[in-house]
């Protein structure tokens, strides 16, 4: 259980933080997605 959620989960959790990761840059510098955060 512990070591097949783990395996599971490593590479997972890694993979969505590479993929946030990228988003979250790619927005940051996006003026559209700057007003519309701020209003």
């Amino acid at each position: 259980g512990r070591s097949g959620w783990s395996r599971s989960a490593g590479p997972r959790l890694r993979l969505q933080r590479a993929q946030k990761t990228t988003p979250v840059q790619g927005r940051q510098p996006l003026p559209a997605h700057r007003p519309l955060h701020a209003r």
